[in-house]
């Protein structure tokens, strides 16, 4: 009795951790201020690749890459992986954690933190609206093409 108690007190403090970050063991180093190519350098290289030139800007060392301009500050988040995958994939939490610069400057990284941070500068945020995965899929939503 007292061990399937310990066992269930156990899976419930688990499960209250939620779950973590992608890459966390590896973002954990990067702190606020830290300047965007040591940001580059600690993410690394991601698994994200594209034989399409026009994709170029949307990648950033193997990682996705958006860009947005808002409350006239530019606004860049990558998007730390590591499982294969594309560009068409949508941004999902269980595969993708946000890590976010200003002005060549972290301003902060995960799941804690992106919500809050999107809703604060009006940048979309892929949990909050799950038909939105990428910039050109918002182009293509007000177009009405999908």
């Amino acid at each position: 009795m007292l061990r399937a108690a310990l066992a269930t007190a156990g899976l419930l403090a688990l499960a209250a951790c939620g779950p973590s970050d992608v890459g966390a063991a590896r973002l954990k180093t990067l702190s606020s201020g830290a300047k965007r190519a040591d940001v580059v350098s600690t993410m690394g290289s991601g698994p994200l690749a594209s034989s399409n030139p026009t994709d170029a800007p949307r990648l950033v060392n193997g990682f996705r890459r958006q860009a947005f301009m808002a409350n006239g500050k530019i606004i860049e988040v990558l998007w730390y992986r590591e499982e294969p995958g594309s560009l068409d994939d949508p941004i999902l939490r269980e595969s993708e954690t946000p890590v976010v610069i200003e002005a060549d400057t972290l301003v902060g990284w995960g799941w804690k933190f992106y919500p809050q941070y999107a809703a604060d500068n009006r940048i979309p945020d892929p949990e909050r609206d799950r038909r939105w995965k990428d910039s050109s899929d918002k182009a293509a939503l007000k177009s009405g093409d999908a």
